[in-house]
């Protein structure tokens, strides 16, 4: 990005390792489970499809096989992580003149700010020679979740690095509860996407952060229709406040975050609208968007 390098990745083909107990079958359960506890590599279980089935028998074994201990069994050709392919982060470890060689591809492409670069190379047989290394391929759009939530090692804060290199004047507000106040990205691209405008700008972030966030639940199949949405939409504005009226179902909600005394008005004025008390408000911890929105 720009003339920085800013982490590296190790993709490796999906494969279970053996412990001399379980099948093949169940290791990939188990390791299936793992990777349902990681927000990136939950995208991509390994499947117990043909493919996978075809390289188990390549090795000599079957579903109900038992592997040794330490015995790798490999279960895809591809190291996609979407297809179950395990990422190794190896940031501190990557070469210097490869991370040379990385900025120096990006920076070749005239208007190409930032990209992943993917690099073939094979530590044990570059003997030494440091063009013993390919450049593949380059994506202006890189998939940073593989940099931030490995399978193994630390992940890197590819954002961070990201928004400093592109607003270098910003900073974090300082204000507890700040960080999880952001804009709704989908909201602000609407008057590009339909072309009623050419640019948007943002307001700034208040500095108090909106500190008092709540949430109150509402009756489940309650009907909002579009004239009463209109309706809330307008509250929160004359009450000063940002929120989302969110209608997803077991639970649909109603949540506001300002400073004290907004939230009590907004309360008092929302009350009104819909006709009813509110009983069951909660505290509300989750990301809080500038403005207010409805999530169906």
């Amino acid at each position: 990005m720009g003339d920085r390098f800013i982490a590296a990745c190790q993709r490796i083909p999906a494969r279970v390792s053996g412990d001399g107990t379980h099948t093949v079958g169940e290791l990939i359960d188990q390791k299936n489970r793992l990777r349902r506890q990681n927000p990136f590599l939950s995208g991509g279980l390994i499947a117990k499809d043909y493919e996978v089935r075809s390289m188990v028998a390549q090795q000599g074994l079957t579903m109900d096989s038992v592997p040794l201990r330490d015995a790798d069994v490999q279960l895809r050709q591809k190291a996609n992580a979407s297809a179950g392919g395990d990422v190794v982060d190896v940031t501190d470890a990557f070469p210097e003149h490869m991370q040379a060689a990385a900025v120096s591809a990006v920076s070749a492409i005239p208007g190409l700010p930032a990209a992943g670069v993917d690099i073939l190379w094979d530590p044990d047989n570059a003997g030494g020679r440091e063009t013993e290394f390919v450049i593949i391929e380059m994506n202006s759009r890189a998939h940073i979740g593989v940099n931030m939530y490995p399978t193994h090692g630390r992940g890197r804060d590819v954002p961070e690095a990201v928004i400093d290199n592109f607003f270098p004047g910003s900073r974090r507000p300082s204000t507890a509860g700040a960080e999880m106040l952001t804009f709704d990205r989908a909201d602000l691209l609407q008057p590009i996407l339909n072309g009623t405008a050419a640019s948007v700008e943002l307001n700034p972030l208040p500095e108090h952060g909106l500190p008092v966030r709540r949430q109150c639940r509402l009756a489940a199949g309650l009907s909002l229709p579009p004239a009463l949405r209109r309706k809330i939409r307008s509250e929160y504005r004359r009450a000063g406040v940002s929120g989302r009226l969110v209608l997803r179902e077991p639970e649909p909600r109603l949540v506001v975050a300002g400073e004290e005394k907004s939230v009590r008005e907004w309360f008092r004025r929302i009350a009104r609208v819909l006709g009813e008390e509110f009983s069951q408000v909660e505290e509300y911890t989750g990301p809080v968007h500038l403005g207010f929105g409805v999530s169906e």
